[in-house]
């Protein structure tokens, strides 16, 4: 090929190269005005569309909502079908004014009937945990059937109307909680029914099912109380657990056909296995309250120590703390020391003395940093009342004394029951006893009003197992917490 015939076609090539690239950026122009043009044309109706869809219209104002997405369906149509928008442009605008309206009356409704916007987004959270879907679906048609009252300009109606769905509402928001909550307690309640564990374990199983009826009881009560619900629920399934537990070990006592004997003899033998880890040698010649009554004065006196030491703890951290400090020489370290060892000493004092004003049978003593309190074990109150009984005035009066060790101090009197009744009786309560012991505190002594306060902590702080008597019994308390004054 000559030179002449290779030069005319790279020349072809390279116009032939221009004329496709003139093609691609001609169809990119069209694409690209085409695309401007559509949002131009639905800049303001989309705008609106975006308004509504942020506050829910849908639901607040569904008949407008439902003409304006009509509208702007039928004209983004007849635009895709290429008709010139002269022919549509109206619905475009009707499409923009009814999403306006929307948005309006969504907000009169957001406004006026709050309550209900409440309500409903309250149950949304936990509608998953309806097992009857249209159930849930009826709710939000009930919620639309009052905006669409709202949108006739019908307020009073729509208020009216509001509480019927409002009661609608938090009635299957409490289907929904206890769902969620109890479902798993309800799940092994049936699996117990189904081992028959009744039959080998009633007693525990019956506290289960008291359990599983107290956290649905406290959601009756107060359906947003789900804290105090969840940590019942959680004690019921411990309960049916053990129950089903209990059963299975009664029913293998009764496959392997053992004696009553080898029961005890077993059971003296873990008993025996606790004792000798605190160095008691039990002995079951008689009742067995005997050895752990051994066990129980060993364990509290292990407390006692154990406190002691981290006592001794904080106070040497104190001391060592000062000597590595690098603020100042080592003269003015080792003055800082003395006071420091100064106070430790007179903190130790004070406790001390507070110790010596109690049996251990009255109350136990604790130190809390440098805080103490003072935990009252004899005190009791009347059933469900919280008059304090002419029998504990000496009681209170020691207290009085305690607090006077410690010059211009804060306290804090905090009040307990146990888990035996609903969590508002219990709160209550509580508040009123600490209440008591405050008001007897002032009345009774010079103490200065404005250093104590009370507080009620109901049930929410044990100490023990509120299974048993024993645990229930401590729980029942007044601690009276004693803030010294800044050294």
């Amino acid at each position: 090929m000559s030179s002449l015939k290779k030069a005319q076609r790279v020349v072809g090539l390279f116009f032939f190269g221009l004329f496709l690239l003139s093609i691609f950026i001609s169809e990119s122009l069209i694409s690209a005005t085409y695309q401007d043009y559509e949002t131009m044309l639905f800049k303001d109706a989309r705008k609106a569309k975006k308004s509504a869809d942020s506050i829910e219209a849908v639901v607040y104002s569904p008949t407008q909502y439902e003409k304006a997405q009509e509208y702007y369906n039928n004209a983004y149509a007849d635009y895709q079908k290429g008709k010139e928008a002269e022919k549509f442009k109206d619905e475009i605008k009707m499409a923009e004014v009814y999403f306006l309206k929307a948005v309006e009356t969504s907000k009169l409704f957001i406004t006026h009937l709050s309550e209900c916007v409440q309500a409903r987004n309250k149950f949304l959270k936990v509608a998953m945990f309806v097992d009857d879907k249209n159930a849930v679906q009826d709710i939000e048609d009930r919620v639309k059937d009052v905006g669409k009252i709202l949108e006739d300009g019908k307020l009073n109606k729509a208020l009216q109307e509001s509480k019927e769905v409002i009661q609608e509402i938090r009635e299957l928001e409490l289907v929904a909680l206890k769902n969620k909550i109890l479902s798993d307690t309800w799940e092994l309640l049936g699996k117990a029914d189904d081992m028959k564990v009744e039959k080998f374990a009633p007693q525990t199983l019956s506290r289960a099912q008291q359990l599983a009826d107290k956290a649905e009881n406290i959601l009756k009560n107060n359906q947003y109380d789900t804290t105090m619900a969840t940590k019942t629920a959680t004690e019921a399934e411990y309960e049916v657990n053990h129950a089903i537990h209990l059963a299975k070990q009664i029913q293998q006592i009764d496959k392997d056909d053992k004696s009553l004997e080898s029961i005890l003899l077993q059971t003296e033998a873990y008993l025996k296995s606790i004792a000798l880890t605190v160095d008691i040698e039990p002995r079951f010649d008689k009742e067995y309250t005997q050895t752990v009554t051994e066990i129980n004065t060993v364990i509290d006196q292990l407390k006692k120590d154990k406190n002691s030491l981290e006592l001794k703890l904080q106070d040497a951290n104190e001391q060592l703390s000062v000597m590595k400090s690098q603020v100042g020489d080592l003269e003015s370290r080792k003055k800082a020391l003395s006071q420091l060892l100064e106070q430790q000493k007179i903190r130790r004092e004070q406790f001390a003395k507070v110790e010596g004003l109690f049996t251990p049978e009255e109350a136990k003593i604790l130190r809390d940093g440098n805080n103490v309190i003072i935990r009252l074990l004899a005190i009791s109150f009347p059933s469900g009342k919280s008059i304090i009984q002419s029998n504990y005035f000496g009681l209170l009066s020691k207290v009085i004394k305690a607090i006077q060790v410690y010059p211009d101090c804060d306290i804090i009197i905090e009040g307990h029951t146990d888990s035996r009744g609903s969590d508002k009786m219990n709160q209550q309560l509580s508040t009123d006893r600490a209440n008591a012991v405050k008001d007897y505190l002032i009345a009774n002594s010079d103490l200065v009003a404005s250093r104590l306060n009370s507080v009620g902590y109901g049930e929410t702080k044990p100490i023990a197992n509120n299974d048993t008597q024993e645990g229930r019994e401590k729980n029942r308390r007044i601690d009276v917490i004693i803030i010294p004054a800044e050294d």
